[in-house]
């Protein structure tokens, strides 16, 4: 059975670090692994996305039904891909408010339909 998934935005607020000399800034590669240990693919990010440095993705909703969490690594690269500096690693969760998911049904013949028809009705009772 696969787990319920929530979209969630993915947001980072990068430190403005001066770059090494020689170096040309790339983006900032973040892979997010979710409560499963799946890791998704990298995101490159250069601050042109809205909003700036954020994306979104979906990620499983835990036995709860309303927790959502992950481990984001970040890594500062070059223009080549390389990076630069020690990467970041986050663990980050949040809970959600409760919303109506799919539940039991149930199904009751109702009063006016009982008089309607008194048969069916002294059929249900039995």
């Amino acid at each position: 059975m696969s787990a319920t998934l929530a979209q969630v935005l993915i947001s980072i607020t990068p430190i403005k670090t001066p770059l090494p000399t020689g170096i040309t800034a790339g983006a900032l590669s973040v892979v997010v692994t979710d409560s499963t240990g799946v890791a998704q693919p990298a995101v490159a990010l250069n601050g042109s996305e809205t909003p700036p440095f954020s994306f979104t993705t979906s990620l499983p909703i835990s036995s709860d039904g309303l927790t959502v969490s992950a481990t984001v690594v970040q890594t500062a690269q070059d223009s080549t891909g390389a990076p630069i500096g020690t990467p970041r690693s986050d663990s980050v969760s949040l809970t959600e408010p409760s919303f109506n998911a799919p539940g039991a049904v149930t199904m009751v013949l109702t009063p006016a339909a009982a008089a309607a028809n008194p048969a069916l009705a002294a059929a249900v009772k039995k």
